[in-house]
């Protein structure tokens, strides 16, 4: 049987804020969006969080500074999606 490309519960697109005070920015969501935390790893540097219909994985930054954000998107055919992706300008 084939893996089913997109996790349980989430959607195609999932932002990925990186940044200083992960745990800090967790508990605001909590408490200003209704945010339901669904995952927190066991460093205590991942969290992943509901608000409304969709995720938004939250990590703590190593060295201190500020990221931007990452987008990931779950695609049926990684390998075709590469191809399409290098070969587009």
């Amino acid at each position: 049987m084939a893996s089913q490309p997109i996790r349980a519960g989430f959607q195609t697109v999932i932002p990925y804020l990186s940044v200083k005070g992960a745990t800090s920015l967790v508990g605001y969501l909590e408490s200003v969006f209704g945010a339901k935390r669904t995952f927190t790893a066991e460093s205590g540097k991942h969290f992943e969080v509901q608000i409304g219909d969709c995720k938004v994985m939250i990590g703590e930054v190593g060295d201190g500074s500020a990221k931007t954000g990452q987008l990931f998107m779950y695609v049926p055919d990684t390998e075709a999606g590469c191809r399409t992706a290098c070969g587009a300008n």
